[in-house]
């Protein structure tokens, strides 16, 4: 008996309201967020063109200084000019659409913005294609396959193939992306 007095003075009273039963919580309301006004992201068009120039690079003067500068300068695929000039003229013809969809890639990246693959296809394609017309309009005539050809061509094929149509294309991508 004393034991359980002792016990009673000993131990802590009950403060007011711990007999009720806890309150419910709060309903969910959903926070209103202020999106900030999208900004030109020239962080983004500069990863754009730098890595699209690296693609470019790695897809275009390994190949050409393997494979196809020996071609352009006089031992032709297959004995053939045609199928020289074909497999050329395709090799570069792939490098743009690579190069596109990788810059579209990153452009898509953005909070802000989007835009679709056709377009930076279509540019980069057009501008390498200005730049097979230089190559050509700079080998003097000569056609793929025939010893000399490529009089000084090389450096305007590898120059636009590398800046230029990785610029062109990062130039389109981010006057022609839209609001998501």
């Amino acid at each position: 008996m004393m034991l359980a007095l002792l016990l009673a003075v000993l131990s802590p009273a009950p403060a007011i309201g711990d007999d009720l039963p806890p309150p419910p919580p709060p309903p969910l309301v959903a926070a209103v967020v202020e999106e900030p006004e999208p900004v030109f992201e020239w962080q983004r068009a500069t990863a754009e063109t730098a890595v699209g120039t690296l693609a470019a690079a790695g897809l275009t003067l390994l190949p050409y200084q393997l494979a196809l500068k020996p071609m352009a300068e006089g031992s032709a695929l297959f004995g053939s000019d045609a199928a020289s000039t074909a497999v050329f003229v395709t090799t570069f013809a792939l490098v743009p659409l690579a190069v596109a969809a990788i810059e579209v890639a990153i452009a898509n990246g953005s909070r802000w913005y989007s835009i679709g693959a056709w377009l930076p296809a279509l540019a980069a394609l057009a501008a390498e294609g200005l730049v097979l017309s230089a190559y050509f309009a700079t080998r003097n005539g000569a056609t793929i396959g025939t010893e000399g050809a490529s009089n000084g061509g090389d450096g305007v094929l590898l120059a636009g193939t590398v800046g230029v149509v990785p610029a062109v294309t990062a130039v389109l991508i981010n006057f022609m992306k839209t609001k998501r």
